[in-house]
């Protein structure tokens, strides 16, 4: 064999070597760098009725309920497929005899399922017991969206709305009380909390009481000394967070009808003008 093609085989075995340790090392910094969110799903499961009903596991809400897991799966496979972003859903609801439905429905996505067996006293104690028993599961996550059973997630929320990046924690958008006019609470927004995004930065108050439904904003300000920036909207246009009550462009509720047009018809709010503050705000809390 001559001294030429010895050189060329040479030359060939040094690139196939460079080449599979540039493979591997890219393939070690993409896993590294890899992103991975969490899908946090709560309340009652086959949800019927509008608010105060405790009626479940009826044909009714089991249609629904399937329409709402559909649509989970769908956002779930969306970031996927456009953020390369690997989605694990995790259920935290009540004793069903569908439970069967919604382990076959979700498949590899579920993470986890909970079953609690009697209905908290309020939803702020199912918030919040839930997101402190999941902090320490959450070291490999960087987000965690927060949903209810029955939202179902509009394809428009998908593509035009959520942005796995957001530094914020970001609220579905402020809330405005279709009876009481209003939109503030003691100068802060008060919040549509029906998909709630947090980023990394911010688990630690997943380990204290943070979620107050529509005063989380101020809730937040005051046991975490947050400020206004450390919070935002999906959405710059004002909802009731019910949608039997106002047609919202990212979710509805499977539970009830689905009203078919906006109160506020895009009218938006501005968190920090103070003139808009004093004309929108709530002279009391109360319950949408």
């Amino acid at each position: 064999m001559n001294r030429k093609l010895i050189c060329i085989l040479l030359f060939l075995l040094l690139l196939v070597i460079l080449m599979y340790y540039f493979y591997n090392k890219k393939e070690t910094f993409d896993t590294k760098n890899k992103k991975n969110g969490m899908v946090l799903i709560l309340g009652e499961c086959f949800r019927e009725g509008n608010l105060g009903s405790r009626i479940r596991d009826t044909d009714f809400g089991l249609r629904t309920q399937k329409k709402a897991s559909e649509s989970h799966i769908d956002f779930s496979t969306f970031v996927k497929n456009k953020y390369n972003i690997d989605i694990d859903i995790c259920i935290h609801t009540y004793k069903t005899k569908y439970k069967p439905k919604l382990m076959q429905w979700y498949g590899k996505l579920l993470k986890k399922i909970n079953i609690y067996p009697t209905i908290f006293k309020n939803i702020n104690e199912l918030y919040n017991t839930t997101c402190n028993s999941i902090i320490r599961d959450l070291d490999k996550y960087d987000f965690i969206l927060i949903t209810r059973c029955d939202i179902f997630i509009k394809p428009y929320f998908n593509t035009n709305v959520f942005n796995p990046d957001w530094k914020k924690i970001m609220f579905s958008t402020q809330n405005f009380n279709h009876q009481t006019k209003c939109g503030f609470y003691n100068g802060d927004p008060v919040v549509n909390p029906e998909i709630i995004f947090i980023p990394k930065k911010y688990f630690y108050i997943l380990n204290e009481k943070f979620y107050d439904v529509h005063w989380t904003w101020g809730n937040l300000k005051k046991k975490f000394n947050l400020t206004n920036n450390d919070m935002g909207f999906m959405i710059d246009s004002l909802h009731n967070s019910n949608t039997l009550y106002d047609k919202n462009p990212i979710y509805y509720m499977v539970s009830r009808n689905e009203n078919k047009t906006t109160l506020l018809n895009g009218v938006k709010f501005d968190v920090d003008n103070s003139d808009t503050i004093n004309k929108y705000s709530c002279k009391t809390r109360y319950w949408v």
